[in-house]
Formats: structure tokens, C-alpha cells, sequence
């Protein structure tokens, strides 16, 4: 998957105290995350990663450093609703056999 930076000039200061902290990593921090752009896995559609989003993803959730954003909000969530679906799908198998 590739990614490309923006034109715009938005761009964040990385915390290097915050960055990497779930993980041992002994990479650099980057001094900055800037606005990318990649196309959805599922759908193909380009979105911008903004440097907010990266920020939030990488120091505040904890996420690990190698980890990118790979699909869009609207196939994010589709994803998610079928998750949910199954897991009330088994829920309900797991009570028919418990009534049994």
C-alpha cells in the first residue's frame, strides 16, 4: 500500500515521550506527522490520514508505530457492524444449545 503526503503543509510535532510507549521500539521518533494519502483497501476510494488522526492513533491510543491506517471510515464501520452481527449470531446459537 502506498502512501503520499499531501499538499497541504498541515503537520504536527510528534511527542517522543508518547510515541512508540506500547512497544520497545529504539527507532527515532519522526519529528512530525503530516497529512498522507492512501487508497481504501476494500473500496479503492483515496482518504487522507490526517496528522490529527496519526497523533490520536500513535500517542494517545497507544498504538504500535508500525501499525497504518489501511481502510476508510465507511468500510471501517461496515467491518465492524458484521463483527457485531456475528457475535450476536453465536450469542444466539450458544443459547439454543444451552435450552436443549
Amino acid at each position: 500500500m502506498e502512501y503520499t503526503r499531501t499538499k497541504n503543509k498541515n503537520r504536527l510535532l510528534v511527542n517522543p515521550k508518547r510515541w512508540g510507549v506500547s512497544e520497545n521500539t529504539y527507532g527515532a521518533a519522526p519529528k512530525y506527522y503530516y497529512d498522507v494519502v492512501y487508497s481504501c483497501l476494500d473500496c479503492r476510494k483515496e482518504v487522507i490520514w490526517s496528522a490529527e488522526e496519526q497523533k490520536y492513533w500513535y500517542e494517545e491510543l497507544g498504538k504500535n508505530t508500525k501499525s497504518k491506517a489501511i481502510r476508510c471510515q465507511i468500510c471501517r464501520c461496515h467491518i465492524q457492524a458484521i463483527k457485531e452481527e456475528q457475535k450476536r449470531h453465536m450469542a444466539q446459537l450458544a443459547n439454543r444449545v444451552k435450552d436443549k
